[in-house]
């Protein structure tokens, strides 16, 4: 049996990809949403009781850290898929470990943003604030570090800048709207907090809005802090950004490599040794060249380096995950 456990940021999703490769490795599951999400994942519930998915093969309980302990100390649960915080990933891993369960870990990020000199930059500016803005920042593989070489440092910010400012706040149904709210005010009270954090360490923050409008927050940019900063070391989960400086190729994969998590990264260039050079440097599972969260279920892997996670899924490699090799010898 396969413990599936989602995050709170994507749970349809992330439940799609692990029940997928689970069921077609001929497992069962019981599944356990976020706290703050369990509704999306009741309802396929729903759903898969008017297929002809015998009853029992996939199971849903919603609760909090309780109910995910449970699971995860549970005898008969062998293996655990666990999307979420580094925290509560080591925990799984520190329990998991008293019975030898198989897991697979997909954890934080705090993923690198570098442009060159000579990328186009307009393209660069869109794809940093959709790397660290997209769905509200809270997405493990935002790309909240982001590094432009010295000599157009300037010019980036301005096309940074002017790129923030498109993203709209509003009703996350209505077209028009670029941002949501954060996902709860607890969440928005963290986020928030990380602000004041920037300016105790010595921050410049440009934002193209102001709070106080519900659990909305605007795209923020962070500068004049170092590599040691927290809002530079720590996973924030929200739309805020540090922009920082690099000389050349190897400053750029010693900055990018800066960190605990290795999940992601972005590499924005026309010169193809600059490209694969830093992408063979940088430690994370997954980078992009020109272009971010480019992603495909079905043929490419995802997982992280380092405290970003363990083991892969998507792609065929997922499948290696939810089965076990036995050997059967038979003497004649």
């Amino acid at each position: 049996m396969v413990g599936a456990i989602t995050a709170w940021n994507g749970p349809v999703l992330q439940l799609a990809w692990k029940l997928g490769p689970a069921l077609a490795t001929g497992n069962t599951v019981v599944a356990k949403p976020a706290a703050w999400s369990p509704l999306s994942t009741l309802r396929i519930g729903e759903l898969l009781l008017d297929t002809d998915l015998p009853r029992g093969v996939v199971n849903i309980v919603a609760g909090g850290a309780t109910t995910g302990e449970a699971i995860t100390n549970h005898p008969d649960v062998d293996k655990i898929s666990f999307t979420g915080s580094l925290a509560v990933g080591k925990r799984i891993l520190e329990v998991s470990s008293r019975d030898l369960k198989r897991v697979t870990l997909e954890l934080g990020g705090k993923s690198p943003t570098i442009v060159f000199a000579d990328a186009d930059l307009e393209a660069a500016a869109k794809g940093a604030v959709a790397g660290f803005a997209q769905g509200s920042g809270e997405g493990c593989v935002a790309g909240t570090r982001i590094f432009v070489q010295e000599p157009v440092r300037e010019r980036f910010r301005e096309l940074l800048v002017q790129e923030m400012k498109a993203y709209t706040l509003g009703d996350p149904f209505h077209p028009e709207t670029r941002m949501g709210p954060l996902a709860s005010s607890q969440h928005f009270d963290r986020v928030s907090s990380y602000l004041d954090i920037a300016r105790e360490e010595g921050g410049e923050l440009t934002t193209t809005g102001e709070l106080g409008h519900g659990l909305y927050m605007p795209p923020t940019l962070v500068e004049n802090v170092g590599a040691d900063a927290r809002v530079v070391r720590e996973e924030i989960f929200g739309p805020v950004a540090a922009l920082m400086t690099f000389t050349d190729t190897d400053d750029a994969i010693a900055q990018g490599n800066d960190t605990i998590y290795g999940l992601s990264a972005s590499v924005w260039t026309t010169n193809l040794e600059h490209a694969h050079r830093t992408a063979s440097g940088l430690r994370a599972g997954t980078v992009w060249i020109n272009a971010y969260a480019d992603m495909s279920a079905g043929t490419v892997p995802f997982g992280g380096f380092k405290q970003s996670g363990i083991g892969r899924e998507h792609g065929i490699e997922v499948l290696d995950a939810y089965t076990e090799t036995k050997t059967v010898m038979v003497h004649l």
